[in-house]
């Protein structure tokens, strides 16, 4: 077995709290993927609904019927797995613990922490946990695709979109622009730690330093968010400027 599986994907401070309650690192590492997946659901809605403002007849455009199948598929997904993990995780806690006492028997220069119960160890032979890794990925990717598919398709609009009033046109380079800026923080703030959280199971990862940050970018995103929202919107930014007055 190889050392390089053994994994913990999270900063320390974080796996100690979970120890203080007796919460394997496997259940927070399952819940805090689900909760920045549904976090990433309202994104993505996000994006739809910007799509059925800029584009005319949206309903009847072939990407409609596209993107529904590609909503259908990533809420389907998001909201089955915890039901896959509420069925999955004594087997996944009984592997776990046996793993780990054979890792540490084959190679007893390891620290003896590796046995705690806060570790993950990460083996292809793990069924469970490769299938929810599997997951995880394919959701990033699947994001990934209708976020940059939906910029596409809404600039090629906007091209096609020349009979429209030079104020509809400016009013919805705003929301692409909006959107994009948005795009781009979330990208960086939440599929970004979202990836390396999946590259942590896979491969060796034992920054601490980048770990406590990527938390803090997932954590911090809404605020970003919320400020770029308020300065690249117009409406709400004169509202804020009068209201500052």
């Amino acid at each position: 077995m190889n050392t390089r599986n053994c994994s913990i994907p999270a900063p320390a401070e974080y796996k100690n709290t979970a120890s203080e309650f007796y919460f394997s690192l496997l259940h927070i590492f399952q819940l805090q993927c689900t909760e920045q997946l549904v976090t990433v659901a309202s994104i993505i809605k996000m994006f739809y609904f910007r799509l059925r403002v800029i584009i005319p007849n949206f309903k009847k455009h072939t990407y409609y019927k596209a993107m529904r199948s590609q909503h259908a598929l990533y809420f389907i997904l998001i909201f089955s797995t915890p039901f896959f993990d509420s069925f999955t995780i004594f087997h996944s806690l009984e592997y776990q613990e046996s793993t780990r006492n054979k890792l540490f028997q084959n190679f007893p220069d390891l620290p003896p922490e590796v046995t705690c119960y806060s570790v993950i160890i990460f083996a292809p032979d793990d069924v469970v946990l490769s299938i929810l890794a599997a997951e995880y990925t394919f959701l990033i990717i699947l994001v990934f695709s209708i976020c940059s598919s939906s910029i596409y398709y809404m600039v090629s609009a906007m091209r096609k979109n020349h009979n429209q009033s030079q104020a509809t046109i400016t009013m919805q380079q705003m929301f692409i622009k909006s959107l994009t800026i948005h795009a781009l923080i979330h990208f960086v703030m939440i599929l970004v730690p979202c990836f390396f959280q999946a590259y942590a199971l896979f491969f060796y990862f034992d920054s601490y330093e980048l770990a406590v940050t990527l938390l803090l970018s997932v954590t911090y995103h809404g605020f970003f968010s919320t400020v770029v929202m308020l300065v690249y919107t117009k409406p709400l930014h004169k509202r804020l400027v009068i209201c500052k007055k």
